[in-house]
């Protein structure tokens, strides 16, 4: 029975297969290699890897493979000549959502309440092929195939103790807990790409990205429940104490813009009739003057007569003529209650002055 040579050698399988071995292994010098975008094609012999080949198509002779000569005795001259070998297809795209993280639970001392717990840490990562022949002879060996999946557990085994020395001593440092770790897993993420980046490197494959997106926390711990409830009432008492702080900034400035309402109200009305502030205060003085009910005596008319200079000219005609009135209808001099002694008036202030003295004690002026 006669051998079938292929003439034409391809892999046009998932992305997701990151070493493919062709099923076939009879070929001659005529066949054609086709070897995609993002792919790596290598022939091995007996187990020694013979050439390496990038994106293109190549005619599988001794000019593309100088090798075949001597592994295969291939004659120079003959361009048919068949031989037996394998061609393994590796994939260059980058592999997408690896997951990663911690197997086994890892022992944490709070440093505040010195409560022992078990936490982890679990996240995604992509990463690409970056050495095919090195995967090639040291992780696939004989096998057919090598999938991202395949590849899952052990990228998790080599990143074990790493993972768990870093997280110990992550938590160690001030300022980070047990309860704020969610805002951390930024800053864990970019440390860890820069330390996992050279140990994935060293099995050929090249650490595109790396992501935690998941701090494991405690399960069923007696300490961390006590620790998590306590935490829990200390921040409800504290955000009451904000929102009373709240509602009595909100209701001081209510108050002040009532008195700025107020204000406004009391200025809009004052335009409105046509007076002053101090205007208003003077009015203000000369209804308190008016319930005096000693008004009527001369002592109190002087007092009324002087406060007019200072009243201005919107009342103090008016006010003027009442307490004129008012002294008129009065004695020119009365008997001081205390001592007998005859007063009058000073013709310049208005008080009541000895008619013993020459000048007026108040205003300094003539009588």
């Amino acid at each position: 029975m006669s051998r079938v040579f292929l003439d034409v050698i391809s892999y046009e399988g998932d992305s997701s297969t990151l070493i493919y071995k062709f099923p076939e292994a009879d070929f001659n010098t005529m066949s054609q290699l086709v070897v995609h975008e993002s792919q790596q094609a290598i022939l091995m012999k007996d187990g020694r890897m013979l050439q390496s080949f990038g994106p293109g198509r190549y005619t599988m002779d001794t000019k593309n493979i100088p090798l075949l000569r001597e592994v295969v005795q291939i004659p120079f001259a003959d361009h048919k000549t068949p031989f037996h070998c394998e061609i393994y297809f590796v994939n260059l795209t980058e592999q997408l959502n690896v997951n990663w993280g911690t197997n086994q639970a890892v022992e944490y001392i709070d440093p505040t309440y010195n409560v022992v717990m078990n936490i982890g840490l679990s996240g995604t990562m992509s990463i690409k092929v970056h050495d095919g022949r090195f995967i090639l002879k040291h992780l696939v060996g004989t096998e057919e195939l090598l999938s991202t999946k395949g590849i899952t557990g052990w990228l998790k085994n080599i990143c074990q103790s790493k993972l768990k020395a870093y997280i110990a001593n992550y938590m160690q440092q001030p300022g980070i807990s047990i309860f704020n770790m969610d805002t951390q897993l930024e800053n864990m993420s970019t440390a860890l790409q820069v330390d996992m980046g050279p140990i994935i490197a060293d099995y050929g494959f090249k650490l595109m990205f790396l992501t935690a997106t998941n701090f494991v926390r405690p399960q069923n711990c007696e300490g961390y429940n006590k620790i998590k409830d306590l935490m829990l009432r200390q921040r409800v008492a504290v955000d009451n104490a904000l929102v009373d702080q709240k509602l009595e900034l909100i209701q001081e400035d209510t108050e002040a813009q009532k008195l700025v309402i107020e204000a406004k109200g009391l200025a809009e009305k004052r335009v409105i009739e046509g007076y002053t502030y101090q205007q208003e205060r003077q009015f203000d003085i000369m209804e308190k003057l008016a319930a005096n009910k000693g008004i009527g005596d001369f002592s109190n008319a002087g007092i009324g007569i002087g406060m007019m200079a200072s009243l201005g000219n919107v009342m103090a005609p008016q006010m003027t003529g009442v307490l004129q009135q008012s002294m008129q209808a009065s004695p020119a001099t009365a008997s001081d209650s205390s001592s007998g002694d005859k007063v009058s008036f000073c013709i310049c202030c208005g008080r009541p002055v000895n008619n013993e003295f020459k000048f007026c004690p108040f205003c300094g002026k003539g009588k």
